[in-house]
This record gives structure tokens, sequence and C-alpha cells, in this order.
């Protein structure tokens, strides 16, 4: 169960071996992530290392993921207001995760939760996966729902648009905080993994920015309180309420601001590179990148 706690290590019990070789059928060899799922370092989380390498990547990433929008501090929607007040609809993402077990697990429930939020609020929905594999696993509990969106990646864009996501805990919690997207965490798994995480897990929280503020700025929901009716009633607050939303939003503000600047892939790269010059007594050896392609 390294670093994922109740999430998707977890599953390394019995059926990691399963998963992976899921995606390695469905992927061609490689797991399109995304951003997506259960994530290292976000379930028991306590290595610096994943709290801080991993968090601090996210600034880095490229490719249609987490961009960094140096032009907009916050995010594109202003912080607070009450989305429910407005003429436009809002968007609500659902992202069940990355893996075929998490997308099993948690579709369902999201989807009868946002049924109940429909009712409820003017909202948009959307589905939004890592691939188009995951996208026709989907398809057959998604096709009840009229009026839902569903895209195979596109995380980043989505969550630039978007007022609220209910999301499965894993790396996307981070991403969803990174643009303040006021999101629902939830998690389920199996019974025999959920009862074994319980005996051996000591963290208050398995989202990675409520374990970074060390509070639950993100409401979670796990196991058998990831049930339609708890998760439409936390989001649908979260919708109503502008208060709730700005508070939210500026706790977020706070947990990205402590990440620290861009750079860490070349952080971390002089770091190891010290660490060995330390050790076999080497000069320090400054690293030197560049954007042009190497020939």
């Amino acid at each position: 169960a390294k670093g994922e706690g109740l999430s998707g290590k977890g599953e390394g019990l019995g059926g990691k071996g399963e998963e992976d070789a899921e995606q390695r059928t469905e992927d061609g060899g490689q797991r399109t992530e995304d951003g997506m799922g259960g994530a290292k370092g976000e379930g028991l989380s306590g290595k610096g290392e994943g709290l801080s390498g991993k968090g601090k990547g996210l600034r880095d990433v490229a490719g249609g993921q987490v961009k960094e929008r140096e032009e907009v501090p916050a995010r594109e929607k202003p912080v607070g207001g009450d989305p429910v007040g407005r003429a436009q609809p809002v968007l609500v993402l659902l992202l069940p995760g990355s893996r075929r077990r998490e997308v099993r697990m948690h579709l369902p429930a999201m989807l009868e939760a946002a049924e109940i939020i429909s009712r409820q609020a003017l909202v948009r929905l959307r589905l939004v996966l890592p691939n188009e594999a995951l996208v026709e696993l989907a398809r057959p509990w998604a096709i009840n729902m009229p009026g839902l969106e569903i895209r195979a990646g596109g995380l980043a864009d989505s969550l630039a648009e978007s007022g609220l996501a209910i999301a499965a805990s894993g790396t996307v919690t981070m991403e969803c905080a990174f643009f303040r997207v006021p999101t629902v965490v939830i998690y389920r798994t199996s019974w025999s993994t959920y009862e074994l995480g319980k005996r051996i897990i000591r963290v208050k929280y398995l989202a990675m920015p409520n374990l970074l503020a060390n509070e639950s700025v993100y409401p979670e929901l796990i196991q058998h309180g990831a049930v339609a009716e708890a998760i439409a009633s936390r989001a649908t607050d979260l919708l109503h309420d502008p208060l709730l939303r700005a508070a939210v939003q500026a706790k977020l503000s706070k947990v990205i601001a402590s990440l620290g600047p861009p750079g860490a892939s070349q952080r971390a790269a002089q770091a190891v590179l010290d660490h060995l010059g330390t050790k076999r007594g080497f000069l320090r050896i400054p690293l030197t990148f560049s954007n042009q392609p190497s020939t």
C-alpha cells in the first residue's frame, strides 16, 4: 500500500497485477495518466518526497495537462461567487479515476449524484477520462444520462472552465486545487483493501490538498460514505454557498503557493548530482538545461 493508503495502490493486495495487465492491454504497454486517479504520495503521503517532489512537478507538466498561466494568478473565474445564481449553467466535472477498477467503483455513484444535483441546480455535466478505452468502459453507465458530455483527455481545459468537480482521490485532486476548483473527493475500493487499510494508515486525510493544508479543504467521502446522496449534498453546498466557495478557493491558493516555483525536475536532478558528488567526494556538478532538441 505504498504511498496510496485506501486509494489505488492498496489494490496491490490482490488487484494490482490484474489492473496493470488491464492497463497494458488498453494502452499498448503505457498507462495514460492525464493527471487522473490514484497517485503516488496520495494516500499515506507521509513521505516528504511524495508531497514535495510530485506536487511541485504539477507546475511543470506540459502537453495539455496542468499549465502555469501566469497571466491568471488564480483562475479565469471570480473567486467565490454563487455559480447557481448565474444565467449560464455551471460545468460540473465527473472524474472517476484512471484505472478500470476505479471507474467501475466510482462512476455509478457519481452519475447518481449528478442526477440529484441536476434537479437542484442549473448545471452542465461532463465526464472526463484519460483515454478512449476508459470512455468505452464508461459508456454503458453514461448512456442512461441524457445531456452528459464525455471527453477523453483535455482535463486542464475542462478544469479551467468548471465550477465544481467530483473526483476520485488521486493526483487529480491537486490539479483541481491548481485551478481552484471546489471539489468533492470520494474513494471506494474492495472490502479487504479497505479493512486492511483502516488498520495500518495513520493520516487524517486522503486527498493531497487536505494533507498539505492539514485540514479538510475538500470534503472526503470514503468507502461506505461515498454514496450518491452524500456526494450530492456536499456538492450542492459548494454550488449554493458563495462564502463556502470563497473560503475553499482561498485555502487552495495557499496550498498551491506552498508548492514553490516551477522547475521541480531541474531541482530534483541537481539534488541527485549533489548527493552523488558528496558521497563520492566529487565537486558539485552544475546542471544546464536547453530547450533545443538534441542532435
